[in-house]
């Protein structure tokens, strides 16, 4: 399943979302390769997770796997167990904040 596939079988609020946000991962992180990564799309830096989006059934989550790299305080991630990985749960496509997102790829693409 390629990227597009799996954004083409999305519900369409859900579909808007991660178009939302591929578009501006594309956009941040013009050195890493977006691919279906363990059935989500994963953009990547070599074998290195940078960021991706999964969809679950009422909400997709953006996925920053080094979002302990942004400095820029937020209360709007929520860090995993461990710290190093930051999500956003999203619900609708009005809800993605593209000027928040193109900082946090700004300081991941470093």
């Amino acid at each position: 399943m390629s990227i597009d596939e799996y954004v083409a079988a999305l519900p369409a609020d859900q579909a808007a979302v991660a178009t939302a946000l591929r578009s501006r991962i594309d956009a941040g992180l013009p050195d890493a390769e977006g691919r279906m990564w363990h059935g989500h799309p994963v953009w990547l830096r070599g074998d290195d997770p940078v960021a991706g989006f999964k969809a679950f059934p009422r909400w997709v989550t953006l996925l920053l796997w080094h979002g302990s790299e942004v400095t820029e305080a937020t209360d709007a991630l929520t860090a995993s167990a461990d710290g190093t990985r930051w999500s956003l749960k999203i619900t609708a496509p009005d809800e993605v904040d593209e000027s928040a997102l193109d900082g946090w790829l700004t300081q991941l693409a470093r």
